[in-house]
């Protein structure tokens, strides 16, 4: 039984409106990379620079110390 299909892996290509079909799924792609990267990156690293080196400036004298 022949089933037709929807992609050609020969050829590597959609057999009907391969444009269209390349640009939605470059789209999900990007989409779902986003979000991806916005959940690992939810601002804790900008925290952490905000605090990054105050502990250095206790070791200072007190006459630097701001």
């Amino acid at each position: 039984m022949d089933i037709p299909r929807e992609y050609n892996v020969v050829t590597n290509k959609y057999t009907q409106n391969h444009d269209n079909k390349v640009k939605c799924n470059d789209e999900i792609m990007k989409a779902e990379a986003a979000k991806s990267y916005w959940k690992r990156n939810d601002g804790a690293r900008e925290a952490e620079s905000q605090i990054h080196g105050q502990d250095y400036c206790k070791k200072l004298p007190i006459t630097v110390q701001k």
